[in-house]
């Protein structure tokens, strides 16, 4: 079959006109399918990327915590063996008024247990204390709390004069301070 009667020209324009629907007819068909999953696949891969160094900064992180679990474990059996044990409350108080008379200061003291609803989740005993005596001896007396085989935890001390009519000396200072105590839950977690 030959195209009858036409000049080069006109021939060489449909040549041209077939090559491109050709070609159109190929962009359409397989190369923009395959493009759309050429992009697809681009961003899978780039939202495992995202994840795998979202896993790796947890790893890492996880060997972090492992690689300190010991001194964590440290710290922890520290801080228990700094708690009092359940029915211990007396031997508190009684350690509390020997150091106040080892070290010549009067102590009033006030006692409140508080359950375990504290911050921390454990009870706590809160002893409020007022103690009159020297400057020197209240000093003394604090770094002694400081040496109790349990934490003696104090917020703020108030300091003032001593108004105390009773008292011979005109020196003495009043230290007022409330103390807690923890305690060791009595039921295990």
């Amino acid at each position: 079959m030959t195209i009858p009667h036409l000049s080069l020209r006109q021939r060489l324009i449909l040549v041209t006109a077939a090559l491109g629907i050709i070609a159109s007819s190929i962009v359409i068909a397989i190369i923009l399918p395959n493009m759309r999953d050429i992009l697809a696949l681009g961003k899978s891969i780039a939202d495992t990327q995202a994840f795998f160094e979202a896993q790796y900064e947890r790893t890492k992180a996880l060997r972090k915590s492992i690689a300190h679990l010991s001194e964590i474990k440290t710290l922890a059996e520290r801080f228990q063996s700094a708690l009092i044990q359940p029915g211990d409350e007396l031997n508190v108080i009684t350690a509390l008024e020997s150091l106040a008379g080892v070290h010549h200061i009067t102590q009033d003291l006030t006692i409140d247990f508080v359950d375990a609803k504290d911050p921390i989740g454990l009870p706590a005993i809160t002893f409020s204390m007022s103690n009159r005596g020297a400057f020197t001896d209240q000093i003394n007396y604090l770094r002694a709390l400081e040496q109790l085989p349990y934490y003696v935890i104090i917020d703020r001390l108030e300091w003032s004069k001593s108004t105390d009519a009773k008292s011979r000396d005109k020196s003495a200072i009043t230290l007022r301070f409330t103390a807690t105590v923890y305690q060791k839950n009595s039921q295990p977690q």
